[in-house]
């Protein structure tokens, strides 16, 4: 019989005449389960939609054809930490001059470094794939227990390990799981010492999810308000954000425009 079917940043822009700057067995894959996860204090009460496993799913715009998410914009690109997206950046606000794709890389590269602490500091964490550990959770439930775990002095560093490889025992981390409303004995595989170290080994901060905060027009205030003290080091950015803010938010050009 015949098979049934299967279901379906004073700067202006780079211009010609215009002034530069001035002055083992695979554990089990995680569940695919949608939870909102707070972003915390520095974002009020914006919160963001995050798949689990997956990146989070971008809406559509209006008009758009459906099933089709919006692409990523240039800065959400820098902010995953694209090294060709920051090269076009640096094209299209000071060409091949050498001293102004210095000076737009130092104030991109602040940005992004701000944003990426502020991510840090809320527990927006990307986390690795494969650690039986986080895999038991849920993204919010693994971001909760990166907060409770600093809130008790042991702290993500933004890379791979922990500040100053201050790192937790079994009892705090038994501490911060019950501390979010997890029991502790619903974990059938306990991270030894040396595992426990290692956590985050693989795991990146995800500061492009922290835009929604500024959103939806991301003008150089909300930014500012967003990045709290760390947003005065950029006060030459905010000063061009008008302009240069387009270029950041610019939607690649999809196949069909270049036709």
């Amino acid at each position: 019989p015949a098979a049934s079917p299967l279901p379906d940043r004073t700067i202006v822009l780079s211009e010609p005449g215009t002034p530069g700057l001035r002055s083992r067995s695979e554990p089990p894959p995680r569940p695919r389960v949608s939870t909102t996860v707070p972003i915390g204090a520095a974002a009020g009460a914006v919160t963001t939609l995050v798949e689990t496993g997956a990146e989070a799913p971008a809406a559509p715009e209006p008009g758009a054809a459906p099933g089709r998410a919006r692409p990523a914009s240039p800065l959400e690109r820098i902010l995953r930490g694209e090294h060709r997206a920051m090269v076009e950046l640096l094209d299209r606000l000071a060409g091949e001059d050498g001293a102004r794709r210095r000076e737009w890389e130092l104030l991109l590269g602040g940005l992004v470094e701000a944003m990426a602490a502020a991510a840090v500091e809320e527990a927006v964490v990307d986390f690795p794939m494969g650690t039986a550990f986080w895999d038991t959770f849920t993204v919010e439930q693994c971001r909760r227990i990166v907060g409770a775990l600093a809130s008790m002095g042991f702290v993500y560093d933004g890379g791979g390990g922990w500040v100053d490889q201050r790192v937790p025992a079994y009892r705090d981390l038994t501490q911060a799981l019950a501390d979010v409303g997890i029991d502790p004995l619903r974990i059938r595989r306990w991270p030894n010492s040396t595992e426990i170290a290692t956590l985050f080994v693989g795991a990146r901060p995800a500061p492009e999810e922290l835009l929604a905060a500024a959103g939806p027009d991301y003008e150089a205030d909300a930014m500012r308000e967003l990045l709290g003290a760390r947003g005065e080091a950029l006060r030459e950015l905010w000063l061009a954000w008008d302009a240069v803010r387009p270029v950041l938010l610019e939607e690649p050009a999809s196949i069909e425009d270049v036709r």
